[in-house]
């Protein structure tokens, strides 16, 4: 059976600078730690494909947890 899993981004700074979108919120150093564990969980699950909105907050995260999952985001899929 087939199972899709919805994450969120990891834990992101509260307030962007006036200059800043919400768009471009960075992660929070928790939200980094969070992204190898998930990654981890992830790479158990054998994600087979990754959708992942532009904003900053969710590249981020992909790319921090990619590693952990065991994918080569380079190639433009897990």
């Amino acid at each position: 059976m087939k199972h899709i899993f919805l994450l969120r981004h990891a834990k992101t700074v509260r307030q962007v600078a006036a200059d800043e979108s919400d768009f471009d919120r960075p992660l929070t150093p928790r939200g980094v730690r969070a992204c190898a564990i998930m990654g981890q969980f992830l790479r158990d699950q054998g994600i087979e494909t990754v959708l992942c909105s532009p904003a900053a907050r969710t590249r981020e995260t992909l790319g921090r947890l990619a590693p952990h999952a065991g994918w080569d985001i380079a190639r433009g899929r897990p």
